[in-house]
C-alpha cells in the first residue's frame, strides 16, 4: 500500500490522472494485495517499493544496509513505538544499539498502531526538545524530567508502567510445552500448553499434529501489527478451522503480566519445497467463546531452510498486557495469514501475493516432542 501511494504521487507529478485513479481505486476497493505488483510494474517500475517487494528478505544481496556511527548513537534520543506497529522491532533494535554504544535513549511504547498514537505525545516531545534544544532562561532551572524514561503501556488496562522503576511489574521468563493426541487442528480445545522449563533441561511436549493448507481458502490474518486494521482482534472463528492447530493453557489461577517477546521452537516438516508457519498468541475467555489475539508472528522457510533438519523458530511481535485470572492463553498455528502475509506457493518460489492456480496444497506435520513456547523479558533496565 505504501509503495502504491508513492507510485500514485509519481503519477500526479507527471500529470497521469488515469494512473493515479487506477491506483486509488485498487487501494479503496481492497484489491491492491492481488494487483499491487502489476500496478507498480506499470506505474513505478524503477521505484524502491517494487524493488523491495521482489527481493528475497532471507538473502542479503541487493539490500542496502545503513549503519550509524557510535557517536551518533550516543546523542539524545526519545524513541517512540507501538505494540501494534510493524516498525516496533526496529525501534527496540535502535534502543539496544544506542545503549550498547554508551547512549541513554528514552523509550516510550504505547498501545498504538503505526499511525494512531491515541492523542499524541505532544507534552513528552515538547519536554524532550526543551531539554536538549532550548537554553534555560536566566534564573530558571532546566527541566528535571528523567534523562532516559522507559515508559510502557499495558494493552489490556491502558495503564502506563515505568520499566526502570523496581516497584513496577517487570517481565519474567516463562515457558510452555505443546501437547496433543493428534486432534489440535480438529478441535480448538484439544491441544494443550503446559508450563515447562527450557528444552535443554529435559524432553518437553508430546504428540504429532498434521494440518493441511489449501491455497483456495488460506487462513486469514487480521489485526496485530500487520493488519489492515491493526490492534487487538477477535479470532474465535479462525481457531475453529480445521487448518489451524490450537494449544491452550488451563485457566490462569492468578493474573499474568506478559511483557516481552514470545518465541516458538517446534519441529515442522512439509510435503512441499517451501512453507510458512504463522503463529498467534491469544487470551481465551472462561466460556471459550471469545478468543482475543494479543500478538502474532510468521516464519518463512524456503527450499534450503525447509529441507534442513532441526527445530523451526517463530518470533512473535513483542507485547505488554495483563491477562486476567480465569482466562487461558492459546497458541494458534497455521500455514497462512492472508492478506497480512503473501501466500506461500509451496514450490520454492518467492511469495508475492494471494493464491493462484500454481499454488500447491501443503501438508505440515508438527512434531511436538521438544516443543517450547517461551516469553523472554523485553527490557532489563539495569
Amino acid at each position: 500500500g505504501w509503495a502504491l501511494q508513492l507510485a500514485a504521487e509519481g503519477c500526479r507529478r507527471r500529470g497521469d490522472g488515469a494512473g493515479w485513479r487506477e491506483i486509488r481505486r485498487s487501494l479503496q476497493q481492497g484489491h491492491f494485495c492481488d494487483e499491487g505488483l502489476a500496478l507498480l510494474e506499470r506505474h513505478d517500475p524503477a521505484g524502491m517499493g517494487l524493488r523491495w517487494l521482489t527481493l528475497d528478505p532471507a538473502v542479503p544481496q541487493g539490500w542496502t544496509v545503513h549503519t550509524a556511527a557510535p557517536a551518533l548513537l550516543r546523542r539524545p534520543m526519545l524513541l517512540i513505538g507501538g505494540w501494534h506497529d510493524p516498525h516496533l522491532n526496529g525501534v527496540l533494535d535502535l534502543w539496544a544499539r544506542a545503549r550498547a554504544a554508551g547512549g541513554s535513549p528514552g523509550l516510550v511504547i504505547g498501545a498504538w498502531s503505526h499511525l494512531d498514537w491515541n492523542g499524541g505525545l505532544d507534552t513528552e516531545l515538547l519536554a524532550f526538545f526543551r531539554r536538549h534544544l532550548q537554553e534555560a532562561a536566566p534564573g530558571t532551572s532546566p527541566p528535571t524530567a528523567s534523562e532516559a524514561p522507559i515508559r510502557l503501556q499495558c494493552c489490556a488496562t491502558g495503564a502506563w508502567h515505568s520499566a526502570d522503576d523496581p516497584s513496577e511489574p517487570q517481565g519474567a521468563a516463562i515457558g510452555w510445552s505443546l501437547h496433543s493426541a493428534g486432534l489440535a487442528a480438529i478441535r480448538c480445545d484439544e491441544g494443550e500448553l503446559r508450563p515447562a522449563a527450557a528444552p535443554a533441561e529435559g524432553p518437553r511436549g508430546g504428540g504429532v499434529v498434521v494440518l493441511v493448507h489449501d491455497p483456495w481458502r488460506p487462513v486469514a490474518g487480521r489485526g496485530g501489527h500487520l493488519g489492515l486494521v491493526p490492534g487487538l482482534v477477535e479470532r474465535a472463528d479462525l481457531d475453529r478451522r480445521a487448518d489451524v492447530a490450537c494449544f491452550s493453557t488451563t485457566p490462569l489461577a492468578q493474573p499474568l503480566w506478559l511483557l516481552g517477546t514470545v518465541r516458538l521452537q517446534l519441529r515442522v516438516s512439509a510435503d512441499q519445497p517451501s512453507f510458512d508457519l504463522c503463529a498467534a498468541l491469544s487470551e481465551v475467555s472462561p466460556d471459550g467463546r471469545s478468543v482475543r489475539q494479543l500478538s502474532s508472528g510468521v516464519a518463512r522457510f524456503g527450499p534450503e531452510e525447509a529441507a534442513a533438519s532441526g527445530p523451526r523458530r517463530v518470533v512473535l511481535q513483542p507485547l505488554a498486557t495483563l491477562v486476567a485470572a480465569g482466562q487461558r492463553l492459546r497458541l494458534s498455528l497455521a500455514a497462512a495469514a492472508w492478506p497480512l502475509i503473501a501466500v506461500n506457493p509451496g514450490d520454492g518460489s518467492l511469495p508475492a501475493g494471494g493464491s493462484s492456480a500454481e499454488h500447491r496444497v501443503i501438508s505440515l506435520t508438527l512434531e511436538l516432542d521438544g516443543s517450547w513456547l517461551s516469553l523472554e523479558p523485553l527490557i532489563r533496565a539495569n
